[in-house]
């Protein structure tokens, strides 16, 4: 198995900000009939504008909220009020009874979102869906350059009313990119349950957008259904008949985990995230209602928690950057406020009537159906600068970089972009990792120490002589059994060798069996007398492995002794010399047994015996057999030097023709036999 390395990062939580709202760009909201709403006094203010809108709005501070400008989609103001040059008649949240309404009236709910060019920071792109009410479904797109108009911003004319998507409902929402560069533009299609995530980069906005279907479509000619991110752009909700909730993976542009929760007093309405993302608030025609969404993903569980905090007409809902949810009932001249949206039930703090509407319009106009759209920025990335402990391995041959599970995106030393890396070779070694767009700059060094340590197999000596054992290794620490520190050893006598070998941290041990050895040469037979002319092999062994050589030549360990003599083995090997000899002698072996065919044993002292004659030297297991004409053995002997005296049976016996059968094995074991017949006379 491979080795893998965690570049572990030890940061306070204040590095890691769970905003990817923008800081000072939604400072100043731009909203309904010329309202103005400014979060850079404390508490908000109202200011006026030019525009009026019955829905759908957009407007954009810098960062140290500052306005640069305003959209109805139709039209564009800049920061002073004034129309842009070229800011009227985009498409898309167009207007609605233009006779009843002087001016651009928009009625596309959430129609306008204003999201920074990727790749031009003077330039912003304005994306617009068209009203219902028009009876047309499509979205758009148009460029809005500030350095045109003397600083101002003016649409540019080349990027005005490019058509992005067709057959949508109302509404556009954004969030920024998990790789903290790009932005996602979502809509959801006329009929049926299809979302559509469109990518916005430095190439400008993908056609071709990523597709996911959920679990609640739109089925009739009115088409609603009005969508909210939550403030890390992770989550997304859209409140039509049922709230249908799902994740979202700011990489991919997938939309996934898809659940529904049902109001029990709404049909619809708008809905908001508390900051943390625990609590979501549905504002309705029947009231206000809070769920606990910290129970997902028990949607049974979220259900039962919803909360009617107000049964107010309500309309409008948006978070403001100061983390407090306002709100806005029909007709009414107050705006809402909740003061503690993250805490469960009443703690919340809903508050009626806090912030009075000014009477910008004559005749004046309460109504706010909407506080325009939240504009989502990728924050400056912060870079944090971490120095990793070093790390050194031992006797492997990669380490594989495993980055911290906390970050979104990845760039190596290497260019890879991918959670891990493997490396083989030392080297200093670096990551820029990316989390809620902050930049951590990781760097550490991989030392790997690889040596072999061969003392070589067990081995045998040879007495008087001894062995150099090398350990040798660069830049090694050295210890041997007897605590001796050199590189090399010297062994003479018999035993166990081991060495323990050290460089840096990493250890390596061998060990080595020395025996000495008994060196010896062996002729198998001993001194012996053999037949002449008769083959007979003399067989020498040694030890340790030797060259062979006999006085009477030959160099293998054996040879045949044909004639008498001494015979000498000397074996040579890394020992030395060693000599064993055997003495051979021969003898005539072809000798032949001799019967008598007649014998008379009447006490005349002559050929009174019958025996065997026999002049075989080395014979063996001689037996002698006599047989009368009835085959009975009248006589027996092992003994050559035995014979029959013609008695049987304690008589003598009867005068006749007898058998004789004899053998013996001559000196080279072969057994010999020889028959025949005898008479016997009186």
């Amino acid at each position: 198995m491979k080795p893998i390395f965690y570049v572990l990062i030890f940061l306070l939580s204040s590095c890691f900000p769970t905003l990817t709202m923008a800081q000072g760009e939604n400072n100043q909201w731009c909203f309904g009939q010329r309202y103005g709403f400014n979060f850079n006094t404390n508490p908000p203010s109202f200011f006026q504008t030019n525009m009026r809108v019955f829905e759908g709005s957009a407007s954009i501070c810098d960062n140290a909220g500052n306005l640069l400008f305003y959209s109805s989609g139709a039209y564009n103001w800049d920061r002073n009020g004034n129309l842009m040059p070229n800011g009227q008649g985009l498409s898309g949240n167009g207007p609605v009874a233009p006779s009843v309404w002087p001016g651009n009236l928009g009625s596309s709910s959430k129609g306008v979102a204003i999201v920074p060019n990727p790749a031009n920071s003077n330039q912003y792109y304005i994306i617009t869906t068209d009203a219902i009410e028009d009876q047309m479904y499509d979205a758009y797109y148009s460029v809005i350059d500030m350095t045109l108009n003397g600083g101002l911003g003016d649409v540019i004319p080349t990027q005005k009313n490019i058509l992005l998507t067709t057959d949508i409902s109302e509404g556009v929402v954004m969030t920024t990119a998990s790789d903290c560069l790009g932005y996602w533009a979502i809509l959801h299609s006329r009929f049926g349950f299809e979302y559509r995530a469109f990518k916005i980069d430095n190439n400008g906005i993908s056609t071709t957008p990523v597709i996911s279907n959920g679990l609640v479509g739109n089925t009739t000619t009115w088409v609603y259904g009005y969508l909210q991110f939550n403030t890390d752009g992770t989550q997304l909700a859209r409140s039509s008949d049922e709230i249908e909730l799902s994740y979202f993976n700011k990489a991919t542009g997938v939309l996934s985990s898809f659940f529904t929760i049902q109001a029990a007093q709404s049909s619809g309405g708008l809905v908001e995230f508390s900051p943390d993302n625990t609590k979501l608030y549905l504002s309705s025609y029947q009231g206000l209602i809070q769920f606990n969404l910290g129970l997902l993903p028990n949607t049974a569980a979220v259900q039962s928690t919803q909360l009617l905090l107000d049964t107010a007409h309500l309309t409008a809902i948006r978070l403001g950057p100061d983390n407090k949810i306002y709100l806005s009932a029909f007709n009414s001249n107050y705006l809402d406020v909740i003061n503690s949206p993250n805490t469960l039930g009443a703690g919340c703090q809903f508050v009626s009537n806090v912030y009075q509407l000014p009477a910008y319009t004559s005749p004046q106009v309460f109504f706010v159906s909407e506080f325009g759209n939240k504009v989502f920025v990728n924050i400056s990335a912060d870079t944090f600068v971490q120095t990793v402990l070093d790390t050194t391995l031992c006797f492997e041959e990669s380490l594989t970089l495993h980055a911290p599970d906390n970050y979104q995106n990845y760039l190596w030393f290497s260019n890879a972009t991918t959670p891990e890396v493997a490396v083989s070779q030392d080297g200093a070694y670096w990551l820029h990792g990316y989390n809620s767009c902050n930049l951590y700059i990781d760097s550490f060094k991989v030392h790997f120490i690889n040596f072999d340590l061969n003392l070589g197999a067990d081995t045998n000596i040879c007495e008087g002589t001894e062995i150099t054992l090398d350990a040798t290794t660069p830049g090694a620490i050295y210890r041997w059994q007897d605590n001796s520190i050199l590189p090399t050893y010297t062994a003479a006598d018999a035993g166990m060798y081991k060495v323990n070998v050290t460089v840096g941290k990493c250890s390596k041990s061998d060990s080595i069996l020395v025996n000495i050895m008994d060196p010896f040469v062996n002729i198998v037979e001993t001194d012996t007398t053999i037949c002449k002319n008769q083959p007979f092999m003399l067989h020498g062994t040694a030890y340790p492995e030797s060259n062979y050589s006999w006085n009477v030549g030959g160099i293998s360990e054996n040879i045949s002794a044909n004639n008498e003599g001494t015979y000498i083995l000397t074996a040579s090997n890394v020992c030395g010399d060693f000599i064993d000899s055997v003495n051979i002698k021969t003898m005539d072996c072809s000798c032949n047994i001799f019967m008598p065919n007649a014998f008379s044993p009447n006490g005349d002292d002559k050929n009174e015996v019958l025996k065997a004659k026999l002049n075989c030297p080395g014979m063996t297991a001689f037996t002698l057999k006599i047989f009368n004409r009835f085959g009975q053995c009248v006589f027996q002997s092992n003994d050559l030097n035995d014979g029959w005296d013609g008695h049987y049976n304690s008589g003598q016996a009867d005068v006749g023709t007898y058998f004789y059968y004899a053998q013996y094995k001559d000196v080279s074991g072969t057994l010999v036999k020889k028959k025949g017949d005898v008479v016997l006379i009186r």
